[in-house]
């Protein structure tokens, strides 16, 4: 998400009274090893990396066959479920973009069965359901709280595939964002409809297993009235006209967060640039745009193959936009960053870019781990910006984010809390951390901890201690004294 139309919010945020109580988190050894635990099948927790190669170990509980609602983590309790683990989404809607309103939607969730099932539940909240099916057989259901709970006709043995499919319908209702102060999910707005979901918005319009610990792949097949287009994460497969209405089929085949899913409809033509580094690059932009696209968004391909000196390669093979009429910043939507009109300048684009290697392949293992996301994005507009303009613009944009900091009262960047998960102390400070591991390491063995680090855990999931144990590994020494008061400590560390 692009810090662009935060700090405003987030600034605020950070200096409510309160922000402070509760002790600090303690900083982790680079020596240890820590074993993790889920609450659904999957890698869904931090593991400490040490020299030696990464491992996990995972657990998944449940009592009677019902598999545990939430996924164990802090901020967001009842996000994931226990007892599976998802495969697939394959998701049919028809929408009306006028009016948001979905119809004959069915999605269904192909997942395995990480302990014997006698009933699980789905994240789902706020639409009208029909019918659940569980193998093309019908299962008994209902809605507690936040979640659907299916009931099948038969138990699901431990390690079994099952495919459950929802069939619904409704208008999915946005959720407010405490710590940003604007809505995620679903939103209408004047030129149609568009899908921001960060941080827990998937679950308003597709059932699921809403928490990025829980990656999978996606299918979509989307029906519009003719002369509307749908643009969606990955690869464009079909598009099919019967009477008066169009169906677009998408495809993303690589490990995708559920909040990262998309898809907007509007009135877009598809612009396609030159193809970089083997990256297909296309943009969705309404028709006073598509003509003399915006030259930031023109300027992608230098992006991606600057952005690859220091992460490695691009992660996926297609990338893009698709700009949207009321959306105040932009999001990260895995290979199509959804980003409003407003907010079209390079560094925001250098930075939702940044995204695809590090909160997109590399996806945080809790959310409070969210600072290596946005963290990374603000150090690749320290980059870029050092790229275009040179080393002294880099360090005026460094200091002015350090003094931006200084005497603001704000959480450890560990654990931010959900009141200040996108605040810009998780922005700031988490690119200042980089830029001080850039300092005592230098560059060259810089590329290598941010190649290694995203390699490593490359369509998966990573959280602070992992990060921290690459670092010291690849630099061959323990580099947890330089970090841990970045990342742990109340007290900004002096700005090297």
């Amino acid at each position: 998400m692009s810090p662009r139309r935060l700090f405003t919010v987030a600034l605020a945020l950070v200096v409510l009274p309160g922000c402070l109580d509760g002790p600090g988190v303690p900083p982790l050894s680079w020596a240890t090893t820590t074993t993790s635990t889920t609450g659904a099948g999957g890698t869904t927790t931090t593991t400490t990396t040490t020299a030696a190669a990464s491992t996990t170990t995972s657990t998944d509980g449940g009592a009677d066959g019902v598999g545990p609602a939430g996924i164990g983590d802090p901020y967001f309790p009842t996000l994931g479920n226990g007892g599976y683990d998802v495969d697939h989404y394959d998701i049919a809607l028809t929408i009306d973009p006028e009016t948001g309103t979905i119809t004959n939607a069915e999605t269904t969730v192909t997942a395995a069965a990480t302990i014997d099932l006698t009933s699980f539940d789905l994240d789902f909240t706020g639409l009208e359901v029909s019918a659940v099916t569980i193998d093309d057989t019908p299962a008994e259901w209902r809605f507690e709280g936040q979640d659907l709970v299916v009931v099948p006709a038969t138990g699901i043995p431990g390690g079994e595939t099952f495919a459950v499919t929802v069939d619904y319908s409704g208008r999915p209702q946005p959720v407010f964002i405490p710590s940003v102060g604007v809505s995620a999910g679903w939103i209408v707005g004047p030129e149609g409809v568009y899908v921001a979901a960060e941080p827990d918005g998937a679950h308003t319009w597709f059932p699921g297993n809403d928490h990025p610990s829980d990656k999978a792949t996606y299918s979509f097949r989307v029906t519009v009235p003719v002369g509307w287009v749908v643009a969606a994460n990955g690869t464009q497969v079909g598009e099919t006209t019967t009477g008066s209405a169009t169906t677009f089929s998408w495809e993303m085949d690589a490990p995708m967060a559920t909040y990262l899913a998309t898809i907007a409809v509007g009135e877009y033509r598809r612009v396609e640039f030159p193809s970089v580094d083997g990256v297909l690059r296309r943009d969705y932009l309404p028709l006073d745009l598509a003509d003399a696209p915006p030259a930031s968004l023109e300027r992608t391909g230098e992006m991606i193959t600057f952005l690859g000196t220091w992460f490695g390669p691009y992660p996926f093979t297609e990338y893009g936009h698709v700009v949207v009429a009321d959306f105040p910043g932009a999001l990260e939507t895995q290979t199509m960053t959804i980003i409003g009109r407003g907010a079209l300048g390079e560094e925001v684009v250098v930075h939702e870019l940044a995204h695809q290697w590090y909160g997109n392949d590399v996806s945080p293992a809790m959310w409070s781990d969210i600072w290596l996301n946005e963290g990374f994005a603000t150090f690749a507009e320290f980059l870029w910006t050092e790229h275009e303009s040179g080393s002294e613009a880099m360090a005026a944009s460094v200091r002015n984010a350090y003094d931006s900091l200084i005497g603001v009262p704000h959480r450890p960047i560990a654990d931010p809390t959900v009141a200040e998960l996108f605040g810009a102390a998780v922005y700031l400070r988490g690119g200042l951390t980089l830029y001080a591991l850039r300092v005592q390491v230098g560059d060259e063995l810089m590329k290598q901890i941010l190649t290694t680090y995203a390699a490593r855990f490359a369509g998966g999931n990573a959280g602070t201690a992992d990060f921290v144990a690459v670092a010291s590994e690849v630099a061959g020494r323990d580099l947890s004294g330089l970090l841990d008061p970045w990342i742990y400590d109340v007290t900004l560390p002096p700005l090297p």
